[in-house]
């Protein structure tokens, strides 16, 4: 037999959060309970079917919520063999991935080598192409550049007309810093090399000429040198060779 809806059947099943409308049996017993019950229905005006259509939004909202709590957290769920990552952990995974696979890194890192090497070769010929320019020692300029940090490049320029060639040199680290003279920043700041970096002439010089020598002033000092030579030879006897026969017939 179905039974119409009263005020004591709603107030059964109705928490309105205070405890207004809760069954009886809890705490004051049954006068509680009816004080409850006449708060409730003052609290809606006596309007049953108001009371009823809040309580079925409360229902319907709360029953939203969880719903909405449940897909979130269904969401949430990590897929198996997932890891938990912090924030720094997370940025860090980030910059990994952007190197690429393990087995791209092992192909940069020999390229990465190999390029080392090719900058490497061709700042060696460009410091020896300065040294040519300047008349220094390629071997030296390159020591220098290397443990002072110097960039050198040498540049084609005219100049009244004529193509020239000039040294410049920047800090390596740099690469907005002005270029100067090569041979201007050492004069200025690396004065103490400059004994190293000059080349020394090839090969012992020649001795002057004496008065002995002969020389009137008309032959080359290479022509004299090797008349001179000849004549101390001719001069020069050697033990080893026997004496002719008839040589040592008169001294004996």
């Amino acid at each position: 037999m179905r039974r119409n809806p009263s005020w004591r059947w709603f107030a059964l099943f109705n928490d309105d959060g205070g405890g207004d409308g809760g069954p009886p049996g809890g705490g004051g017993g049954r006068s509680s309970y009816e004080a409850s019950l006449t708060a409730f229905k003052a609290k809606w005006n006596n309007d049953l079917e108001r009371a009823v259509a809040a309580l079925f939004d409360d229902n319907y909202n709360l029953r939203e919520k969880n719903r909405n709590l449940r897909d979130q957290l269904d969401a949430a769920k990590l897929p198996e063999g997932a890891v938990v990552l912090t924030k720094e952990q997370a940025s860090d995974w980030e910059a990994y991935q952007k190197l690429g696979a393990p087995d791209s890194l092992v192909k940069k890192e020999e390229l990465d080598a190999a390029n080392a090497k090719i900058a490497a070769l061709d700042a060696r010929e460009r410091h020896e192409t300065a040294a040519k320019e300047l008349g220094w020692k390629g071997s030296v300029l390159h020591d220098l550049a290397e443990s002072k940090g110097l960039h050198i490049e040498v540049r084609d320029e005219t100049e009244n007309g004529k193509a020239v060639k000039r040294v410049y040199t920047r800090p390596k680290a740099d690469e907005k810093a002005p270029l100067v003279l090569l041979e201007k920043h050492v004069s200025e700041h690396l004065a103490d090399y400059l004994p190293a970096l000059k080349e020394k002439p090839a090969g012992p010089a020649i001795p002057p000429m004496g008065p002995a020598g002969g020389s009137n002033g008309s032959s080359s000092v290479a022509d004299e040198y090797l008349k001179r030579r000849e004549e101390m030879s001719k001069a020069r006897t050697n033990p080893l060779v026997a004496k002719p026969a008839a040589t040592s017939a008169a001294a004996s």
